[in-house]
């Protein structure tokens, strides 16, 4: 009996020294994230072709085995060193805004869905789109691919098609018309100087001749339309000046001063069809309808 409480009293000293060694407890370190996240180009695919006047989106999807934290999308845009005759373009890398690319995130940060809004109007040419994914361990993925954009030529049915699906409404109140003050702030705010009101400088009387050039008014001056002689041309006067004038008189098969869908189209297509083959050719086509040269 004597020698089991020896052996009890050597085992609680044993353990007394045991915890009472200055050892830490061990810590588990976690293994760095070391895993890039995954981009998947659903659509387009790569080197695919579409058409400069269709609505387009491009689907992606990124996954990542911790978590997401950022997305960016870059593409090359053209910009150009001249507003509205000679085209001098280079491609240049620019990142997309945050309103042109849609992120579906659902519940979780390891499956995004995004979808990258294309313009309805772009130039032809080739592009490429950089969709950069970021995780929570900053790891970085890349994933490029390049599409192209054509412009075949148009019959009057498929650019009536065409523009009810895009620059009609982008004017249009609702109705299904256009006045002569729709038109009027529609061309004030995207042939001039982006709405602002005219003045008769070197680079407005560029613009003032282009545009009376193209619409066929040759015949009008910037004084009659400048009804109160301030040398700046508003809006209202602009619209006043193109009732006047009789714009898209010719195409207004009622005679109500109001332009339907089709009236106004067939407008724009006799007005750009140049050399009057009955077809817009690409040139025809972009030269209306890009940024530089809005009808």
């Amino acid at each position: 009996m004597e020698k089991l409480n020896w052996l009890y009293l050597f085992l609680f000293a044993f353990t007394i020294a045991a915890c009472d060694d200055g050892a830490e407890p061990s810590l588990v370190v976690p293994e760095p994230d070391t895993v890039h996240p995954v981009v998947s180009i659903k659509s387009p695919a790569d080197n695919d072709t579409l058409l400069v006047y269709e609505q387009n989106e491009i689907k992606v999807n990124i996954t990542d085995n911790k978590g997401l934290s950022d997305v960016r999308v870059y593409v090359d845009v053209l910009v150009c060193d001249d507003m509205y005759f000679d085209f001098n373009c280079i491609p240049t890398p620019q990142e997309m805004p945050d309103e042109a690319v849609s992120i579906s995130k659902g519940n979780s940060s390891l499956n995004w869905n995004l979808t990258i809004h294309i313009p309805s109007v772009m130039f032809i040419g080739t592009y490429t789109y950089i969709v950069e994914a970021v995780d929570r361990q900053q790891n970085v993925t890349k994933s490029s691919f390049t599409f192209t954009v054509l412009a075949p030529d148009l019959d009057l049915a498929s650019f009536s098609t065409i523009f009810s699906q895009g620059a009609f409404e982008n004017i249009d109140n609702g109705d299904g018309f256009l006045n002569y003050d729709e038109l009027g702030a529609a061309f004030h705010a995207n042939v001039f100087h982006g709405g602002e009101d005219m003045e008769t400088g070197a680079d407005d009387e560029d613009y003032w001749n282009w545009f009376v050039q193209l619409h066929g008014l040759e015949n009008q001056i910037w004084s009659d339309w400048d009804t109160n002689g301030d040398d700046i041309m508003q809006p209202k006067e602009f619209s006043s000046g193109l009732e006047k004038a009789g714009f898209l008189a010719e195409w207004d098969l009622n005679k109500d001063h109001l332009f339907s869908q089709e009236e106004f189209a067939n407008y724009l297509f006799h007005r750009l069809d140049l050399d009057g083959d009955g077809m817009l050719s690409s040139n025809e086509y972009l030269y209306g309808f890009t940024s530089n040269h809005w009808l």
